[in-house]
């Protein structure tokens, strides 16, 4: 190939990609790119280094990624908080990763054409737009060593030279550093040679083995720290899984089939993509099989490398098929081929404006999407714009608790971290912890009711008693640790809001009801509600055993006024309407425990 056509390509490859890839950079940030965000804005660099580069330390929730992470953190320093840089940075991997993948592929088809075809495919297929759009996900930068590794490996092969050996090991130990896709390598490499190289190894089994012995001994390395880290660690250690059902199962083929229909046919849904998917299976059959094509077996064997971690989890996201897609790329440049050679004077234009329909369909789904979710993002950050437009500041030693509220509090807490700093503390009943408002000098609630409409409460420390020491167990095996009240002074039209902390100490087999009454001096009932926990988003038979539940009690206050109010807190079973009774009360009878005393007044 030479020179001119190689840089006209990959120009051509850049442009693509740059104009396919401009829409995602109006989105915004969204999702868990607040999460990594929260996490560089509240940590000063020391804490941060060592959180994300010390596996001792590292977070398991968020996975041993330190090189996406080290990333992040130069692109806050350099850009704070625009989007809008952070979506370049990664659109321009992406376009890298292209240019790399076009330099492997001029060596695997032996003709740049070929190469050409496949990576402009590529580069604006619909299925790499969640690893493209998303800021803050790592297989892009992951698949930068990635693709650099399988070049040095080729380059060692195909020239010899210890120089390009040693630099696939080191991006080899560099893709690990960046994401567990890198595991994946060492098996990679092996079938990279197997299909390109088989009578070299086939003379030398011993040179194979030890130049592959370093790749083999790092992976299992990196596989057992990940075992211990991230599937062998106990719940308390490492938090709450990721992904629940990851394993082996039937949904492994499942998945596979999915993730096969979705290469097969990238642009949008179809009742026929099955049947289109199984006789494009046995196309590829034939042609790698009997016509034994070398580079489709090789681009089918890396993509299903690339995908097979992702088949152990049960759900499907298209962001695993970053480099998977690449195998429609492949398949398309040899459709394209087959066209062009066709004895029709048209067949030449033929092939290359299916190439250009291709990139056309592509740069539309990409579009759609990128507007889809920048609306999502915008929906997102609206559901604090009442509380933006109240506080243009909060004062240090803030807390914001949210309950009940559409976003989850780890994405709310670095969306209020972009705005306010690290000043401003945010927690909410999805975190399985107390909120502790009395530890603060400021603490401003927000309940979220069914319109996501927030009415503000600053949290007082008036105390309150429980006529029982707490915990109390009641006979269901439900215990409630503790309880906290947000304000126990109140006026007429206010909300009486009480955070309960539940465990159950056994697997409860039932669905429990929740009652909270507000009674007078009388003990004559003002007000009360009755509900499955969290108001029936997480019923009791579902709980999981000694984990702490976050609930909540919303008391609207009637028009009364007085100074000795009680709320009488417990469990009931809606089917026979038997309270559950606490165990070790005094009165045996007991079955609920009493909050006092609230002040209402005007």
């Amino acid at each position: 190939m030479n020179r001119n056509a190689n840089m006209w390509s990959g120009l051509l490859i850049a442009a693509v990609g740059l104009i396919v890839y401009y829409p995602t950079l109006k989105i915004g940030f969204f999702a868990e790119d607040y999460v990594f965000l929260d996490g560089i804005i509240r940590s000063d660099f020391g804490d941060y280094w060592t959180r994300n580069f010390d596996p001792r330390v590292s977070n398991p929730i968020f996975w041993y990624r330190p090189l996406r992470a080290l990333l992040l953190w130069i692109e806050y320093a350099l850009f704070g908080g625009n989007a809008e840089a952070f979506h370049l940075v990664q659109v321009s991997i992406h376009v890298i990763n292209s240019l790399l993948m076009f330099k492997l592929l001029t060596w695997v088809f032996k003709r740049w054409q070929l190469a050409l075809v496949a990576v402009l495919a590529y580069i604006a297929l619909p299925q790499a737009k969640e690893a493209v759009y998303w800021a803050t996900v790592a297989r892009p930068l992951a698949m930068i060593f990635y693709l650099l590794t399988l070049i040095f490996w080729m380059g060692h092969l195909r020239a010899g030279g210890r120089k390009k050996y040693v630099a696939a090991l080191v991006c080899f130990g560099l893709t690990l550093l960046t994401e567990e896709i890198g595991a994946t390598l060492p098996l990679a490499l092996l079938w990279l040679e197997l299909v390109l190289f088989f009578d070299r190894v086939r003379r030398n089994y011993a040179d194979t083995f030890k130049r592959h012995l370093p790749l083999w001994i790092g992976a299992a390395i990196y596989i057992w720290f990940y075992w211990q880290r991230q599937i062998a660690a106990p719940p308390a250690a490492a938090g709450e899984a990721a992904y629940g059902g990851v394993g082996m199962g039937w949904h492994v083929l499942i998945n596979l089939w999915k993730y096969f229909e979705i290469v097969a046919f990238p642009f949008f849904p179809s009742p026929f993509s099955g049947m289109w998917a199984m006789i494009l299976l046995c196309i590829l059959g034939y042609v790698m099989l009997v016509q034994k094509n070398a580079p489709l077996a090789l681009l089918g064997g890396l993509a299903l490398l690339n995908i097979a971690p992702a088949l152990l989890i049960p759900n499907i996201s298209e962001r695993y098929l970053y480099f998977s897609a690449l195998f429609f790329g492949g398949m398309l440049a040899y459709f394209s081929e087959f066209i062009a050679k066709q004895k029709q004077a048209l067949a030449p234009a033929a092939s290359v404006l299916l190439v250009a329909l291709v990139i056309a369909l592509g740069a539309e789904r990409v579009a759609a999407s990128s507007d889809a979710l920048a609306l999502y993002a915008r929906q997102m950050r609206q559901t604090f714009r009442p509380v933006y437009a109240r506080h243009a500041q909060f004062p240090p030693g803030t807390l914001v608790y949210l309950i009940n509220s559409p976003v989850a509090t780890d994405i709310a807490s670095g969306m209020f971290a972009l705005r306010y700093g690290r000043g401003v503390v945010v927690n909410g009943t999805d975190v399985p912890q107390r909120a502790r408002l009395a530890d603060y000098r400021h603490a401003f609630v927000y309940y979220f009711d069914e319109g996501a409409n927030a009415p503000e409460q600053i949290a007082n420390a008036a105390p309150t008693i429980a006529q029982l020491n707490l915990p109390v167990i009641f006979e269901n095996k439900i215990q409630l640790e503790g309880y906290e009240v947000v304000r126990a002074q109140l006026k007429p039209g206010d909300n009486l809001i009480i955070l309960l902390y539940w465990r159950a100490l056994d697997l409860i087999d039932k669905d429990w009801t929740v009652f909270a009454h507000l009674v007078d001096g009388n003990n004559a009932l003002i007000a009360g509600n009755d509900s499955p926990p969290r108001e029936g988003k997480l019923p009791t038979s579902i709980w999981r055993q000694n984990r702490l539940i976050v609930d909540w009690i919303i008391l609207p206050v009637p028009p009364v006024t007085g100074k000795d109010f009680r709320v009488q807190i417990g469990l009931y079973d809606l089917a026979t309407l038997a309270r559950a009774r606490i165990i070790g009360a005094e009165n045996m009878k007991t079955a609920a425990l009493e909050i006092g005393a609230f002040v209402i007044e005007e």
